[in-house]
């Protein structure tokens, strides 16, 4: 196998497993999300590879496998008003040993991945305000990749 389909192979793992310990665990303590995305893509929008939503505050995870993936992905994502991101709660999941010497943008939390598993190497404790209107256009996606138009839910009795 070539480089390449190595760092597919892993970053399609680690995605899975991150999605797994979102799921089951959340970035917050005792806020696990009912919902669980991964890898969505809405055009327009800078979408994280991880998107939770549901009885928490909304949380973001981006997957990176190497670093220089990494120092590009933060390059670009400092350069962006936080405001305009999804995810009121954003981390970072990485392979153990590509994180050396590398700032993470202003509070940002780190998810660490190794043969033990996913744990949490840094969590500045911060919650974004995210861009409400950009978390409703990825709901409306969700909600037209499953096959639900446009409606009206009427629930009254």
């Amino acid at each position: 196998i070539n480089n390449i389909k190595r760092i597919e192979m892993k970053h399609r793992e680690i995605c899975n497993i991150g999605t797994r310990y979102i799921k089951e665990i959340g970035l917050i303590q005792g806020n696990k999300p009912r919902f669980v995305t991964l890898g969505l893509e809405y055009g327009g929008y800078e979408m994280p590879t991880i998107f939770a939503f549901g009885d928490c505050p909304s949380q973001t995870v981006r997957v990176k496998v190497s670093r220089g993936d990494l120092l590009r992905d933060i390059e670009k994502i400092s350069n962006i008003n936080p405001a305009e991101l999804v995810g009121e709660k954003r981390f970072y999941l990485c392979p153990e040993g590509i994180m050396e010497d590398i700032n993470l943008p202003d509070n940002w939390g780190l998810l660490i991945y190794s043969n033990k598993g996913i744990e949490i190497a840094h969590d500045p404790g911060i919650l974004f305000v995210a861009d409400k209107i950009a978390e409703s256009r990825v709901i409306q996606g969700i909600m037209k990749r499953e096959g639900i138009k446009s409606q009206i839910f009427n629930y009254l009795k």
